[in-house]
């Protein structure tokens, strides 16, 4: 299989709804992880992070914010709402 560029935003909010500024947030796929893994991105004011992936569409991915995780393994989607 050949690896598409893929553009993934997830956007981390507070549990007022507010977004949360400079929260890191992690992405895991099991054939990047074999190749250095992909590296961490920090959201901005409006509580986005985004990643700019050469990955398969078809790729499973498992989400992490602070550390912990958010988002079990799931199908790879261009957008993600966290809230913590």
């Amino acid at each position: 299989m050949d690896s598409m560029a893929q553009h993934i935003e997830v956007q981390v909010l507070d549990r007022h709804g507010q977004p949360v500024n400079n929260e890191r947030v992690s992405i895991f796929a099991t054939h990047i992880a074999a190749t250095g893994g992909i590296p961490d991105q920090w959201t901005d004011t409006a509580g986005v992070a985004r990643f700019d992936l050469e990955i398969e569409a078809t790729e499973e991915v498992i989400l992490y914010v602070k550390g912990r995780e958010r988002v079990p393994r799931a199908p790879l989607k261009p957008q993600y709402r966290v809230v913590t």
